[in-house]
């Protein structure tokens, strides 16, 4: 490949895989076709071949990704706004505030949570100490350029050890990019609170160059170098467009099914990190049972489709505060009571809440026989505090910012599997079958979860059985 042109910009440890990049010229002439550019339905420029790519006998039996980007992971959050003096200021370009409150002229009512929050909400204080046994792998694109600022600030402010982050390039790093393309606000969020949860664990922020194929890479480095005992991904895409991402094959057994192959590369290492003893978690979505898109078949997100991982749903979480502020952000608390987080008018969009639903592609996994309805896998397998109007204070780029969606979820989450591995001292793996086995115990089920009974996601409602 060097000798064409390219430059080779990252190769796994596994020497599975390697990254190259070059001007479009040189991909064209050595996969004899030509790029496109073409508009989607909803306004996005993309490139993609205008023609079937012909794989040069040098790479036969290989996979080819990366020749299109029609297909980018996003990642499910919503900024509600900024903390300014200690008063709360809207986000005014936010769908919900445009179309509905600026609208009718309407008030918002915003609770925002801190790490003292959460920590009592969902019961974790007395164990927290035993993260120092663990480590998690935050997957993110991009970057934040400030990362290491925006955390020691935010530990600064609420009391929080000195985190132990371990930033990790998977192909070339420019942070200055996560602005451009809003990541940075995830990259802060992940880790903080991955961190309010589990304050003394090893993170290792794993940062792709881009948020299509990289992110491919960096699941294939954190199951390489065993890196972590829980990862989180507070990302994904529609199944009906992930197999759009550009998977090639000259391989005659699969070119049929070229376009699935992006399935089977990242349960390849989700099964095989699964083995290792990881804990994968994965935002299930923020726009509800038909996530943007016209049908409920292959609304929901992959990678949390997948059923080496666990997919993290939205409540709308309410503390009792116990002692201090919600205002002054120094308030600590107790579980009160949770919901879906559900569609609401207030959103200005019946695409606002809690994705889940039925896979289209993936059968129903073992453990959820019995429990759940239909053929396919189920989503999301748990829940946390998602709602942007009961949101998360973090600190990016310098600015306290009340934020919101899966994408707090799924390091929540992930940081108390931290908690709890620490106190095992073990790690448990892949969690789905336990998570069941339990559910299908009403007396340990009663001791380990709060039942969520009530909400709407647009299409499911919430009942006293799996939601």
């Amino acid at each position: 490949l060097k000798s064409y042109g390219f430059i080779i910009t990252y190769q796994s440890p596994d020497r599975f895989s390697i990254m190259v990049e070059g001007p479009a010229y040189l991909v064209e002439k050595l996969f004899n076709t030509q790029l496109g550019l073409y508009k989607s339905y909803n306004g996005e420029i993309y490139y993609a071949p205008v023609n079937t790519p012909k794989i040069p006998s040098f790479l036969s039996n290989t996979l080819i990704f990366g020749l299109n980007n029609y297909t980018s992971f996003v990642a499910p959050h919503i900024v509600a706004g900024k903390i300014i003096n200690r008063l709360f200021v809207p986000n005014t370009s936010s769908k919900f505030y445009n179309l509905y409150m600026k609208k009718n002229q309407l008030a918002g009512s915003f609770t925002y949570y801190t790490p003292g929050d959460f920590e009592g909400a969902y019961n974790v204080t007395n164990i927290m100490k035993y993260s120092n046994k663990s480590t998690i792998a935050i997957i993110d694109a991009y970057g934040d350029p400030l990362i290491y600022q925006d955390v020691q600030t935010f530990d600064s402010m609420f009391g929080l050890p000195q985190a132990n982050l371990t930033v990790i390039p998977i192909g070339p790093y420019h942070p200055s990019l996560g602005v451009f393309t809003g990541w940075y606000v995830e990259t802060a969020l992940d880790v903080e609170a991955a961190q309010s949860m589990a304050p003394y664990a090893h993170i290792y922020l794993v940062v792709a160059s881009n948020s299509a194929n990289a992110l491919f890479e960096a699941v294939d480095y954190v199951v390489s170098e065993d890196l972590a005992n829980v990862v989180s991904m507070s990302w994904g895409a529609p199944e009906n467009t992930i197999a759009l991402t550009g998977f090639y094959t000259s391989n005659p057994l699969y070119t049929e099914y070229q376009f699935n192959l992006g399935y089977a590369y990242a349960d390849y290492y989700f099964a095989l990190g699964s083995a290792e003893g990881i804990s994968f978690f994965a935002s299930s979505g923020d726009e509800g049972a038909y996530d943007a898109t016209p049908i409920l078949n292959g609304a929901v997100l992959f990678p949390s489709t997948s059923p080496f991982v666990t997919a993290v749903g939205g409540t709308s979480l309410f503390v009792n505060v116990t002692s201090g502020y919600l205002s002054y952000m120094n308030s600590s608390g107790t579980y009160g009571y949770e919901n879906a987080w559900s569609v609401s008018p207030l959103y200005g969009s019946s695409e606002v809440g809690s994705t889940g639903g039925y896979s289209s592609l993936i059968p129903k996994p073992w453990y959820q026989i019995g429990v759940v309805n239909g053929t396919y896998r189920a989503v999301p397998d748990v829940a946390a505090d998602a709602n942007p109007y009961n949101g998360f204070v973090e600190i990016v780029m310098g600015s306290t910012m009340v934020i919101g969606g899966t994408s707090l979820a799924s390091p929540l989450w992930a940081g108390v599997v931290a908690d709890i591995d620490g106190y095992l001292n073990t790690s448990l793996g892949l969690l789905n079958p336990i998570l069941y086995k339990i559910y299908e115990n009403k007396t340990l089920y009663d001791m380990a979860f709060h039942k969520i009974t009530f909400g709407y996601n647009g299409y499911y409602l919430a009942t006293s059985g799996y939601n």
